[in-house]
């Protein structure tokens, strides 16, 4: 089949610039230049970064380069703004929707896969460019205005969610059977390496907690700082945090991040900041470290990051958000309740009684290892192109 990829017009894919949603795409892409079933056309945000050297990766996949960064772009979306009555979404995302159907007009595919982006199936499906597929990563569909989520989920054909938290939500608006949980995968080779304490600023001798995330008041980052000034009695305790802002590279600071930065600097070099690491480098950085605390309080879709700290062998003490539970299990992690009035004292009773505990630690870390296998890049990819092929054309 031909089929049409349509990125989320934030992040360009190849993930140059980090993103999970970016960093699945590969994978399924990947696959297919392996063992081919597909012939893809891919439309992403332009970025300095994607050179003709990336786009000769792909055999397989045409990737159309939406020129987002050019001044003929940006004056066309101006005149946009201007001229349209209402907005899908908003204005980047309609503009940007809006340029890949001029391309795509101009080719005849097999199906249209979204990823991430119900907004842009009635567009899609209005200039009769069908059947249209979502891959979808968020709880959004539900949170629309219900004629229109209704509206948008009958025009789909299929809606491939993530986890089954997900699945049951978009269910929650639609459902005609169209509906299915692909769990995602992760490249758990990747994780089986050692790192250097020191390159990271960390002694040998340090008993290491790592937060790996975007660094945002949901992700529960903020109690866990909190459960940091609880523990000072403990010397030997360090709190690594591997992240950034919010789909950026750490470029500028959110007013969050300045706060939580300020408030970890009164307990001095006990919380290091990594700042973004580039996704190849995780691996090494997390096996660097102790014990994984991701304590969302939010409604975590699937949960990636927690994948890939149990990749890396981590206990994990994390909330029972989400998706999260179709991940972990009793064996790999401590599950908390993400709705606690106390959560980071919760945080702080669990690090120290794992930290008393170096046996049950140990044991944490093997189950983690044995869970994670369950999530091979392979498996998801594979069953990402087989639900594509079942379309009808």
């Amino acid at each position: 089949m031909h089929i049409a990829i349509i990125t989320s017009g934030t992040l360009p894919v190849p993930s140059v610039r980090g993103g999970a949603v970016e960093h699945l795409v590969e994978l399924y892409l990947k696959e297919n230049e392996k063992n081919p079933v597909h012939e893809f056309t891919l439309y992403t945000v332009d970025d300095a970064l994607l050179s003709q050297k990336v786009k000769s990766l792909y055999k397989h996949t045409k990737i159309v380069r939406v020129k987002t960064l050019s001044l003929r772009y940006r004056l066309g979306r101006f005149i946009f703004k201007h001229t349209v009555g209402k907005y899908y979404s908003n204005l980047y995302l309609d503009y940007f929707i809006k340029n890949c159907i001029n391309f795509i007009k101009k080719e005849k595919y097999d199906a249209f896969l979204l990823e991430n982006r119900f907004e842009f199936v009635l567009p899609l499906y209005k200039q009769n460019l069908r059947p249209i597929i979502v891959h979808d990563h968020v709880e959004r569909l539900c949170k629309m205005q219900r004629d229109l989520a209704v509206k948008i989920s009958k025009a789909c054909v299929k809606i491939i969610a993530v986890s089954d938290y997900i699945a049951n939500q978009d269910r929650r608006v639609y459902d005609k059977g169209h509906i299915l949980t692909l769990h995602n995968g992760i490249e758990l080779e990747k994780f089986q390496v050692k790192g250097e304490r020191s390159k990271y600023h960390l002694n040998n001798n340090d008993f290491v907690v790592v937060f790996f995330g975007r660094l945002e008041p949901i992700k529960g980052v903020k109690e866990l700082i909190d459960a940091i000034f609880i523990l000072q009695d403990i010397p030997a305790l360090r709190l690594f945090i591997i992240g950034g802002n919010p789909f950026h590279e750490g470029r500028y600071r959110t007013d969050f991040v300045k706060d939580i930065s300020k408030l970890a600097s009164k307990l001095g070099d006990r919380i290091i900041f990594s700042g973004y690491i580039p996704y190849e480098q995780i691996p090494d950085a997390l096996s660097c470290c102790d014990l994984s605390v991701l304590p969302s309080t939010w409604n975590e879709p699937f949960g990636l990051t927690v994948l890939e700290t149990m990749a890396a062998g981590l206990p994990l003490i994390t909330t029972n958000s989400g998706g999260i539970p179709e991940v972990v299990c009793s064996e790999s992690a401590i599950l908390l309740d993400k709705t606690s009035p106390d959560l980071a004292s919760d945080i702080a009773t669990s690090i120290r009684d794992l930290y008393k505990n170096p046996s049950r630690l140990e044991q944490m870390s093997i189950a983690a290892k044995k869970r994670s296998k369950l999530f091979p890049a392979e498996k998801f990819a594979k069953k990402m192109l087989d639900s594509l092929s079942s379309i009808q054309k």
